[in-house]
C-alpha cells in the first residue's frame, strides 16, 4: 500500500507537488478539498479537517476532507530518510486538529506536548522507557510527570502530552 502511494506522489515533478499543496490549502480555507491520484487533481466541496504531521516527514498541517484515513495523509507529506509509516494503520479515520507521528524505522519516534517548555519530536532506541523520553525534554515547573512515569514502555508514534499538576486551594483560617 505504502509503495503504491509512493508511486502516485512520485508520478508529479517536486514543483508540481509543492504547488498541488499550495492550492489544497488555499481551497481547504474555502471550503474545498483536493484529491491528487497520479496526474489527476480533482477538487471538491465539503468540510475539511486539517491534519498536523511531525516525526520522519517534512513537518506540515495537511488539510483533508471529513472522513479522510491515515493513508489520505501519507499520499499527501513528504517522507524523510529513514521513515518506517509500515506499522501504522492506514484505515483509521483522522480528527481535526490532530497530531500524526511518523516513526522511522528501528527507532521509538514519539512527539512530546503539554507542560514542556517546547514541544518536540524525541526519538530514541527500540522500547524505549518513559524516563529516557523525559531526559530529553525541558519540562515547566508545573509538570506533573506521575502518569507518565507509570507506564513501562512509550508506544512508537504515539503524542505524549505531558499535564499540569493540579493547583490545590487551601483554606484560609479566617480570624474571628
Amino acid at each position: 500500500m505504502i509503495a503504491a502511494m509512493k508511486n502516485q506522489t512520485s508520478q508529479l515533478r517536486s514543483y508540481e507537488r509543492h504547488t498541488a499543496c499550495l492550492l489544497s490549502g488555499l481551497l481547504a480555507g474555502l471550503g474545498l478539498f483536493v484529491v491528487i491520484q497520479g496526474r489527476n487533481i480533482s477538487v471538491g466541496v465539503g468540510e475539511t479537517i486539517r491534519v498536523h504531521v511531525v516525526g520522519a516527514a517534512r513537518e506540515t498541517d495537511v488539510m483533508l476532507p471529513l472522513g479522510a484515513t491515515l493513508d489520505d495523509v501519507l499520499t499527501r507529506i513528504e517522507l524523510l530518510d529513514g521513515a518506517e509509516p509500515t506499522n501504522l494503520d492506514g484505515q483509521r479515520r483522522m480528527n481535526n486538529g490532530e497530531i500524526v507521528v511518523i516513526p522511522y524505522g528501528g527507532t521509538t519516534t514519539v512527539y512530546v506536548t503539554g507542560a514542556v517548555k517546547e514541544a518536540k519530536v524525541v526519538v530514541l532506541d527500540d522500547m524505549a522507557k518513559p524516563k529516557q523520553v523525559l531526559e530529553c525534554v525541558d519540562l515547566q515547573n508545573d509538570a506533573d510527570i506521575s502518569m507518565f512515569l507509570r507506564r513501562r514502555t512509550v508506544r512508537n508514534g504515539s503524542v505524549i502530552e505531558i499535564k499540569k499538576k493540579k493547583k490545590s486551594f487551601q483554606k484560609e483560617v479566617l480570624p474571628k
